[in-house]
């Protein structure tokens, strides 16, 4: 289990312990700023308030979790991409393909199979 600790918190930026706190839970239901923020023991608006402060926000802090993630699972070759949509948190193939096409300009289909071709 990943446990956030007091100290923690003051010493590393918010942004960033949003990151790993995501990246954990990634595959598991109920992410929200509320949940993340009930985690980290503040409000829902200070955390806002924080992560604005440091140039970030939740949904981008969980748009780069799931880009860096779905990076690691192509270069894994092993899931398909109905696996690796549920694993990234989306409900739909479909919503993780308009996600991938607008991180990268081109269909998650054609990507995964290059890295698929790369590690044969």
């Amino acid at each position: 289990m990943c446990v956030f600790h007091a100290e923690d918190k003051q010493a590393i930026p918010l942004a960033n312990l949003s990151y790993e706190y995501l990246f954990y839970l990634l595959d598991k239901s109920g992410l929200s700023l509320d949940a993340a923020a009930e985690t980290f023991g503040m409000a829902e608006r200070t955390m806002r308030r924080k992560l604005v402060a440091e140039g970030a926000s939740f949904r981008q802090i969980l748009e780069r979790v799931r880009r860096d993630a779905c990076q690691l699972y192509f270069l894994e070759g092993t899931r398909s991409l109905s696996e690796i949509a549920t694993k990234l948190g989306y409900s739909e193939l479909s919503a993780f393909t308009r996600a991938y096409t607008s991180w990268h300009g081109r269909s998650p289909s054609r990507d995964l199979a290059a890295h698929i071709a790369l590690a044969a």
